[in-house]
């Protein structure tokens, strides 16, 4: 189990266990901002028990600047919902809320502006979880960007901390990759697989029902409403790097299961740095790929964003 991180407190960053990214948290809805660590009263993550721990802290960021540096590629396909997860908070209402800008002005005007909120209730083994997105953006007077999401979730831990099942269900939609509307529900299995001081490893796997309609021309061979069964699974894998930053990666495969050529997969890296028991910023990137999309749409995405996170639940 994860112990309280020396010098924990104010300092101390604690692992979103359950939280989130979604199709039990499914990649295969729209992207929402990535919500990577929490705090709690629950013992938070210890740092890298090694001297590498500073140098991977050092290289973190560094990764971290350079990629906040770099252009922010168009990328609206698929949603991480493991990273919605908050992991294992104290027992009671719970939220937070996140956002994201980027304005520029002169030979380009540019504004993009993104928005997530969430709450979610802890009884037990229990965690109902809500959380809603949206996003925004125009260039040179031209929209590049609309796009909303919503996803509501129950985990239930039955054999905690190893095991557990999920339900869970949302809907979608975004201008730009032609998608009118995307609904979906599931459930399946949620296995701990590694839980040591420092870094957690967690598996889900289950099926869904998705249905999606487009706006795309009529002369695509691509059906305008579609409505097939998925098997969707994932791993996610979080990193205590120091006391104040913590690194996740979560990978997602959504084939169908009548034709499994038929597949999306998601892979999302991000960073979190503490600046104190409320504020963080977020650095993520994540790598989206449908193999069978609308002709109207390239079947590969890349997302960067970096946010800033703003919670209601500092640690006790």
């Amino acid at each position: 189990m994860m112990k309280r991180a020396k010098g924990g407190g104010a300092g101390a960053t604690r692992v979103d266990a359950s939280r989130v990214l979604t199709n039990v948290a499914s990649p295969t809805a729209q992207p929402i901002a990535t919500y990577l660590w929490e705090r709690s009263d629950r013992p938070a993550l210890r740092p890298i028990p090694t001297r590498a721990a500073r140098s991977l802290a050092r290289l973190a960021a560094t990764v971290a600047f350079l990629i906040a540096l770099a252009p922010a590629p168009d990328a609206r396909a698929q949603v991480n919902t493991e990273t919605l997860r908050l992991g294992e908070p104290r027992e009671g209402l719970h939220g937070d809320l996140k956002g994201d800008l980027a304005l520029k002005r002169g030979n380009t005007d540019f504004f993009q502006l993104g928005a997530s909120g969430r709450t979610f209730y802890q009884v037990g083994v229990h965690t109902p979880l809500l959380f809603v997105r949206g996003e925004v953006g125009t260039q040179d007077d031209e929209r590049f960007a609309e796009n909303g999401f919503v996803h509501a979730r129950w985990t239930a831990m039955w054999w905690y901390p190893r095991a557990g099942s999920e339900l869970f269900g949302q809907v979608q939609y975004d201008a730009f990759i032609d998608l009118k509307f995307r609904a979906l529900i599931g459930a399946g299995p949620r296995f701990m697989v590694i839980d040591e001081d420092w870094v957690e490893l967690f598996l889900g796997t289950g099926t869904m029902l998705e249905h999606e309609v487009l706006t795309i021309p009529a002369d695509d061979p691509h059906p305008r409403q579609t409505l097939h069964h998925r098997s969707t699974s994932y791993l996610s894998l979080k990193v205590a790097l120091a006391q104040t930053l913590a690194l996740t990666n979560v990978a997602y495969y959504q084939p169908r299961w009548d034709r499994v050529s038929d597949f999306r997969v998601l892979e999302e890296l991000a960073l979190q740095a503490d600046a104190n028991d409320y504020l963080a910023l977020v650095t993520s990137l994540v790598f989206r790929y449908d193999s069978e999309p609308p002709s109207t749409v390239v079947r590969y995405d890349l997302d960067l964003k970096v946010g800033i996170r703003v919670t209601s639940d500092p640690p006790s």
